[in-house]
Formats: C-alpha cells, sequence, structure tokens
C-alpha cells in the first residue's frame, strides 16, 4: 500500500478532514500502517508532502480545508470545506509546535531565487544574536531578518562582463526582507516602521508575511504607508512558492546608504560575510559562490519541509 493509497483509505474509514499527523495516527489505530513497505522516520510529512503534490492535479480525489493546519479529505465525501467539522475524533500522538519566523526564511530564498521573478537574488539570513550588544535599545530595529543581492552581469558573457565594470556603475542591486509570521491591522504599523528602519540602507526594501488577511481598511492603509515610505509589501504563499505575490512593490533607491551598510557590517557577523561574499563574487571571482548564501531549495523539497515545520 502506498501512502496516497493509505491515506484513502484512512479517509473513506473515518469521513472527515484529518491532518497528516491525524492520518498515520488512525492508521495505526486501523492496522493500516503496517502495510506500508518504506515508512521511514517521519512518515506522516512524506503523506502530506504527496498530498500536497496530488492537490495540484485538476483531476485529484483530495481537497483541503482553508484552516490551519490545513486537513485534507476526500471529495466524493461531499464535506462542505468552507465549515469543516470544528471537532477531531482522532487524537494525534504527534507533538505540533508552532513553526517560527525564522522557518519561513527557506520559503522566501526559493521565492527570490526564481530566475523568472522580480529580484533574481541570492539571500542570507541575518542572526540578530550574533550582533554587538550595547546598552539596551541601541541596534533595536538594526538589522532586516534575510539581505539579498542581485549581479547585475550574472547572465552576462565575461566580455560584457567586464565592459561594464570599467562604467563605473553600480553592479550589484541589494534587497531587505522583514520577516512576520501574520500582519494584521493591529501590527501593520509597527511592523511596517520596522522595516523602514532596518531596510532604509539597500536599492528596495520589504516587509513580508506568511499570514495576511485583506481587508478594505488595512488594504488602504498599507498602500498609503507604501506611498509614503517606499516599502513593499510581499505575501508568502508556503502551497506555492512561486506563487507569492509582492502585491505592492518598494521604491527603489539608485543611491545605497553606504555608512549604514558598513555599520551594519562592523555591528553583525552575518552581514559582515555577506559583504565579503558579494565583494568576492562582483569584483574577484565574477561568478557566484552558491555556499556563501542561504540554500535554495526545490518545490517539492520546500513542500516537504513546510509539512516537517507544520507550516502548512
Amino acid at each position: 500500500m502506498t501512502f496516497m493509497e493509505l491515506a484513502r483509505k484512512v479517509l473513506e474509514l473515518v469521513g472527515e478532514p484529518l491532518t497528516p499527523s491525524e492520518i498515520w495516527t488512525k492508521a495505526d489505530a486501523l492496522g493500516l500502517s503496517t502495510q506500508v513497505p518504506t515508512r521511514g522516520r517521519t512518515p506522516w510529512n512524506s503523506i502530506g508532502a504527496q498530498l500536497y503534490v496530488d492537490l495540484r492535479n485538476p483531476l485529484t480525489e483530495f481537497a483541503r480545508t482553508e484552516s490551519r493546519p490545513a486537513r485534507f479529505y476526500l471529495k466524493e465525501k461531499q464535506i462542505n470545506k468552507l465549515n469543516p467539522p470544528n471537532s477531531i475524533t482522532v487524537q494525534s500522538s504527534i507533538q505540533v509546535s508552532n513553526f517560527n519566523e525564522r522557518d519561513l526564511h527557506p520559503l522566501l530564498v526559493a521565492f527570490a531565487s526564481n530566475p523568472n521573478g522580480h529580484f533574481i537574488a541570492s539571500l542570507k539570513t541575518i542572526l540578530h544574536e550574533k550582533s554587538s550588544r550595547r546598552q539596551k535599545g541601541e541596534n533595536e530595529w538594526l538589522h532586516p531578518d534575510l539581505v539579498g543581492v542581485h549581479y547585475m552581469a550574472q547572465d552576462w558573457s565575461p566580455e560584457i562582463a567586464a565592459i561594464y565594470k570599467t562604467e563605473n556603475e553600480t553592479q550589484c542591486r541589494f534587497y531587505s526582507f522583514e520577516m512576520k509570521k501574520e500582519v494584521n491591522f493591529s501590527n501593520l504599523r509597527e511592523y511596517f516602521f520596522q522595516a523602514v528602519s532596518n531596510s532604509s540602507w539597500a536599492n528596495e526594501g520589504y516587509l513580508v508575511s506568511y499570514q495576511y488577511r485583506s481587508f478594505d481598511d488595512m488594504r488602504d492603509e498599507l498602500s498609503r504607508l507604501n506611498n509614503a515610505f517606499g516599502i513593499g509589501f510581499i505575501r508568502l504563499d508556503a502551497e506555492n512558492v512561486m506563487q507569492s505575490e509582492i502585491l505592492y512593490p518598494a521604491k527603489y533607491h539608485e543611491i545605497l546608504d553606504w555608512d549604514t551598510i558598513n555599520r551594519l557590517a562592523g555591528e553583525n557577523a552575518d552581514f559582515n560575510d555577506f559583504i565579503k561574499a558579494v565583494h568576492q563574487d562582483a569584483l574577484v571571482d565574477g561568478k557566484i559562490h552558491k555556499e556563501y548564501y542561504d540554500k535554495v531549495m526545490d518545490e517539492d523539497s520546500i513542500r516537504e519541509y513546510s509539512v516537517k515545520k507544520h507550516i502548512l
């Protein structure tokens, strides 16, 4: 029996939406889990990852609820996915912990590295705990969560790239990202001005949110803040990372704030390593060393990772 066959059998017997971990727990209770020849250490993650892949098929027999965590059910059972049962009779033995903001970084890295996207950038996580500790509040809102760089000449021939260097033009575009699990009307201004504070040095700065519920008042306020301060806004889509959206583009700044860049490099080891990597790639070697930046996962790996981290 495959994982998908197991999921179908359990959902058919139970008749109500279940999370991947609940599917596996119920399969254990029904004695079905032993019929899966290869299970691995986290079979519920494999079930979840395969279900999300199958949902991309228009003819799939599965559907999912919109609530968090997502639960899956069979379409033939005609369960109203907008109003799923409030309680699940299956009690999972898996301890599901809340993910943190840093768990979302690989999703943004994959989105920003998309060769057909806006950024086509290499990103690096900036760990705030590596910053210098001085008096309280001195470095508050100084460091973004992630920084990125796009090399203008990365797809050019060596000859064109060499000529471009002689023109003394900026060879890189820098991006700054402030990551949040959820942006709502009550925290919008605080989070937005945090992004303003730690992204002013870059060519483009963005506030990024995983959960974002769009209401008229919030859209109006976000649009006003975007127009006034130039910080962009990205809605991160964990189910399909490449479908994440730049809802409000950032204002492009031609001139970089080198004083702030110098301060950031002096205050934080990760940012200093990022600047060293940019120097090496853009000015010395003329090629991108992927190992200097956060790893870029493919879409299937991202989906499996999101299930494992309980993001989905």
